[in-house]
């Protein structure tokens, strides 16, 4: 639905966190929505938690923090 849609990106571009991609821009365009957000070079966590060499323990929980960092400030910005 376009009125969810458009909540969500609103309320994803306030946020301003190192772990919480900047989103530009969104809209729709013939018919589509979209959202244009920073480009970040590099391996996707898909990609690291998949590759043949896992990541040791250490590193894995990392990424669990800076996620739960990321989703801790997006819930106390609404």
């Amino acid at each position: 639905d376009r009125k969810r849609f458009a909540r969500e990106a609103k309320a994803a571009s306030a946020l301003n966190h190192p772990n919480v991609i900047t989103i530009y821009e969104f809209g729709s365009a013939d018919g589509l929505e979209y959202i244009a957000m920073e480009y970040v070079e590099g391996r996707t966590l898909h990609q690291a938690l998949h590759a043949e060499a896992k990541p040791p323990l250490p590193q894995l929980l990392e990424y669990a923090r800076q996620a739960a960092v990321a989703v801790a400030r997006a819930h106390a910005g609404g």
